[in-house]
């Protein structure tokens, strides 16, 4: 039996290597494709509607591959509900993790659950994600949080 040539293992590993950073170059794409067209459009309208409630949200990016909205609820400055979506920082495939953060009360720690994001669907269907359908979780979750919370705040039915 022969033995493989050295010379010939250096190659496949530079070679592996080069395959890994095109693979983290489309994630790339793909979570910029996926925040562009789908997710920051949902924050945009989940937070327009709410503002008829008068809580107020923001939205952001970060270069960590976060996407992240958040919400204070009327007369109170710091945040109550937060919810993130991410990716690892050198994905070779399109995974997300959900996080959602809230106050179960005012001045209460933030409480934290994370999971996997549509566990173990391909990136090309993460990709077909309607704007409405995240709009929907976003919701939801919002939802569950406010009555699990239940949180009585002044003034959020005036």
């Amino acid at each position: 039996m022969t033995k493989p040539d050295w010379k010939d293992e250096i190659k496949a590993c530079f070679d592996d290597l080069g395959i890994l950073e095109r693979c983290r170059g489309e994630v790339d794409s793909q979570f910029e494709a996926l925040s562009d067209g789908v997710v920051e459009p949902a924050f945009a309208g989940v937070a327009e509607e709410l503002k008829a409630y008068r809580v107020r949200c923001k939205f952001w990016r970060t270069k960590e591959k976060a996407l992240h909205f958040q919400a204070a609820f009327p007369g109170l400055a710091e945040t109550q509900f937060e919810y993130i979506l991410s990716a690892p920082p050198k994905a070779v495939e399109l995974v997300l993790t959900l996080t959602v953060r809230g106050r179960p009360s005012p001045g209460a720690e933030m409480q934290e659950r994370a999971f996997p994001f549509l566990p173990r669907t391909p990136a090309a269907e993460i990709l077909k994600l309607d704007e409405d359908d995240l709009a929907h979780d976003i919701v939801a979750r919002y939802k569950r949080y406010v009555t699990e919370a239940a949180i009585d705040i002044a003034g959020w039915r005036s």
